[in-house]
């Protein structure tokens, strides 16, 4: 059972199953909906041009906290963890009786296939008219915002629309936003880390000496590694995963999710097409490699494939968008509650989400245009 404590992080527990979760966990939405942006989305019905920079959670310091004493000073990020508690309390309870009125209610607009899709192109052509604004030609592939390490170009908003299969760049901007805006404030933040799909690749499919792995643990960001606990590892399905085109585009025909737990040398798989016939190579080569890093499989014991039952999906294009959903619902419960004194299980089973893929292509687009019109107004300022 894996369980988190506020002083010592997460754990293997003695009793329970970390891989049960109760029928009344699930929800309705697409998982990316139920992370705390750090207020990102705050008042997301606002105007371009009022947006505040207090929108993207930035780091905005009181000046009048200056002259607070030490001990007024710790009562004050007393009363934020506790605020912080409660907002997200309330959150949630206001999420479980959307999931319950949505249940009940067929007609409930926020789930229909075609007011999604017009929402999603309308977002599209306001990030668009955006950038036109900046005085960048809509003909021409162009940046449309840089985002710490990503930078994320016109072509790759088209991955995100409706019947289109996202690249690795968007699964990578996507990482990159839970990570500095909902995962960084958390207070065992270092015990999660999210691999970006390029690393991946690179990682899997990189010919080496297996007389000398040591190549193997310079790919990777193994300081931090080192420290985690659960790493999140986005994977593209490769049929002939040993003659791999390192040069090229989004090798590979399908995305899927693993998430290595270090506390018991375990690897869970969500595939949103999983099949009996599956063909598992690639997975035995990735768990090969992982044990061949000394300083991340220090106990040498064996790495177990645990395949976890999850969403399937219905059609060949939305398997980025499941993966990226996945990685939410996950996210959302190892982060829980954190501010509570008291230890608390962490399930790893999401066998009761049915998340929309569809309004996960929505929200991917809410939020580059939440972030590309912050930068927007900090630029002009």
């Amino acid at each position: 059972m894996l369980v988190y404590s506020s002083r010592k992080g997460f754990a293997i527990g003695s009793t329970g199953t970390s891989e049960s979760v109760p029928e009344s966990m699930s929800l309705q939405g697409c998982g990316l909906d139920r992370l705390q942006w750090s207020d990102l989305f705050e008042n997301p019905q606002s105007d371009d041009n009022d947006v505040d920079v207090a929108e993207v959670g930035g780091d905005e310091v009181d000046k009048s906290s200056k002259k607070l004493t030490r001990q007024q000073k710790r009562e004050q990020r007393q009363m934020k963890k506790i605020n912080a508690a409660q907002k997200r309390k309330a959150k949630r309870e206001q999420e479980l009786h959307n999931a319950s009125a949505s249940t009940n209610s067929s007609t409930d607009i926020s789930h229909n296939p075609y007011d999604t899709k017009l929402k999603i192109k309308s977002v599209y052509s306001k990030i668009l008219e955006l950038s036109k604004q900046e005085g960048n030609n809509a003909s021409v592939d162009h940046k449309i915002i840089q985002y710490h390490s990503i930078a994320l170009y016109k072509s790759d908003l088209e991955h995100i629309l409706p019947e289109e299969w996202l690249c690795d760049n968007n699964i990578s901007f996507v990482y990159e936003s839970i990570c500095n805006l909902v995962i960084k404030e958390f207070a065992h933040s270092h015990e999660i880390y999210l691999l970006f799909p390029s690393l991946v690749q690179l990682f899997l499919h990189m010919p080496f000496d297996r007389s000398d792995p040591s190549i193997l643990e310079a790919m990777l960001p193994m300081k931090e590694l080192k420290r985690s606990k659960l790493i999140f590892i986005p994977m593209n399905y490769i049929d002939d995963f040993q003659s791999v085109d390192m040069e090229g585009d989004n090798n590979g025909d399908h995305w899927f999710l693993c998430v290595l737990c270090l506390l018991n040398n375990k690897l869970y798989v969500y595939d949103s097409m999983y099949s009996e016939d599956d063909d598992d190579s690639l997975l035995f080569e990735l768990c090969k490699r992982l044990q061949l890093c000394k300083g991340l499989i220090s106990n040498q014991r064996k790495i177990d494939i645990v395949k976890m039952n999850c969403a399937q999906q219905d059609n060949f294009d939305d398997c980025g968008v499941f993966l990226l959903m996945f990685t939410a619902i996950l996210v959302g419960r190892l982060i829980e509650g954190t501010d509570e004194e008291q230890d608390r299980d962490v399930s790893l089973d999401i066998k009761t989400e049915r998340p929309d893929p569809l309004q996960g292509r929505l929200f991917i687009f809410n939020l580059i245009h939440q972030l590309y019109r912050t930068q927007t107004r900090i630029n002009r300022q």
